[in-house]
């Protein structure tokens, strides 16, 4: 289970960076909190990307700057939860 406390905290590191701007590929994220299969608190960010993000001839390199930066920003903020990301289009 996550805690309120950690999820105000990881709700607010994704919605500061949302706010500073995300790739222009990227439409929005979504998130909820839960548990991994270990039972470990969790949270699954989903990084919703616009069409014309598969035309990118380095989209990998892209998604992997913005997995990165995701990723350390949560873990900088909280550790409680570890971040999993995933992409959709």
């Amino acid at each position: 289970m996550v805690s309120a406390e950690t999820r105000a905290k990881v709700k607010g590191v994704l919605v500061g960076i949302q706010k500073r701007g995300l790739p222009a590929f990227v439409h929005d994220l979504e998130y909820t909190f839960g548990t991994d299969w270990t039972g470990d608190p969790a949270v699954r960010i989903i990084v919703n990307l616009k069409d014309e993000a598969e035309k990118l001839p380095d989209l990998g390199d892209r998604l992997s700057k913005l997995s990165f930066h995701i990723r350390d920003s949560v873990l900088k903020k909280e550790s409680e939860a570890f971040p999993y990301i995933r992409y959709r289009t």
